[in-house]
């Protein structure tokens, strides 16, 4: 058995939802989660998908990757939503948020499906949603895009819903 990455840094997090009607609440309550969460303040949400299910004890390996990508972690309730977090491996440490974002939904891709609603950090929203939109649909032609975007702030802020597909940051 191979050990798991040690640190929150090591880990991506992505809320499973049944139906994209429920995305809204369920970003809500986790958020709520998060804040009173002590010790995982550095643990970093990279998106929500409506209509994905995953089987406990996923692990899967990327096309190229050294490391699996493994679910680490699962809270949810009564099956309405799910927040995981995949140890991305050894590596994850040293990227950004879009390269974590994407080794986690290529490693997810063959068995994910449904309604991406991105979650995006701050300084991804400074540079701009519009391409980082257009660059997850042409990679992931399989999810649709949801209609809202969501940013992540370390901080008491937490999650915070964008205006839809917004190019600036307007918090909700």
């Amino acid at each position: 058995m191979q050990p798991l990455s040690d640190g929150p840094e090591n880990l991506g997090g992505l809320i499973l939802v049944r139906s994209a009607a429920e995305v809204p609440l369920a970003v809500r309550v986790v958020r709520d989660l998060l804040a009173r969460a002590q010790g995982e303040s550095s643990r970093q949400v990279l998106g929500v998908v409506a209509g994905a299910g995953l089987e406990p004890g996923f692990s899967r390996r990327p096309s190229g990757a050294s490391a699996p990508i493994t679910l680490r972690e699962s809270v949810g309730f009564s099956g309405i939503w799910n927040l995981c977090w995949f140890d991305l491996g050894p590596l994850a440490r040293r990227q950004h948020a879009g390269e974590r974002r994407r080794r986690l939904l290529d490693g997810l891709r063959p068995a994910l499906e449904g309604t991406l609603f991105p979650v995006f950090t701050p300084p991804e929203v400074r540079e701009g949603l519009s391409q980082l939109v257009e660059d997850l649909e042409a990679r992931y032609p399989a999810l649709a895009m949801g209609r809202d975007c969501f940013v992540h702030e370390l901080s008491p802020r937490g999650l915070s819903r964008l205006s839809a597909r917004s190019t600036s940051l307007q918090l909700h």
